[in-house]
């Protein structure tokens, strides 16, 4: 069976207009986690961007403009990235050595809703901004067949 390559060259200009859907949709997440860090009075000093979007001008001017700063640093690659906050993570819990204090915590960056089909009823599983991982039950009695819905 015969392989075929697929080479499409795009300008920027097409791009960013093809991709301007998806840009709009980055640019209302961080302004929610914006929105997010200014409720629990949290600052950063700066922002480090990591992995294949560093070659993506439009999606780093978004982010400029969404949180207020002038440069953003691409200092770390991908790899290194990972390789770095494994060695923090290890040195934390390590007997044998000393970190300044780090808090890493993950989170639920959306809500997660069951909706009960054909009716009103939607129960939230997980809020923004709950700790990742996370064990929540809802018991939901019923005499009928049930059909929930996630989002």
């Amino acid at each position: 069976m015969e392989d075929e390559d697929l080479s499409v060259n795009f300008k920027r200009d097409d791009f960013e207009a093809l991709m301007a859907p998806l840009f709009k949709q980055f640019e209302e997440f961080f302004t929610r986690f914006q929105e997010r860090l200014t409720e629990l009075k949290l600052s950063f000093s700066s922002i480090e961007l990591v992995g294949g979007s560093v070659r993506i001008p439009k999606l780093q001017e978004t982010i400029m403009s969404v949180f207020k700063v002038t440069e953003i640093k691409k200092t770390l690659l991908f790899d290194e990235c990972i390789a770095q906050g494994a060695c923090i993570q290890s040195a934390t819990v390590s007997p044998f050595m000393s970190v300044n204090s780090t808090k890493l915590k993950d989170f639920y960056p959306y809500r997660i809703n069951l909706k009960v089909v054909n009716s009103d009823k939607v129960f939230t599983v997980v809020d923004v901004g709950s700790n990742y991982p996370t064990k929540k039950s809802i018991n939901i009695l019923c005499d009928t067949d049930l059909q929930l819905e996630a989002r």
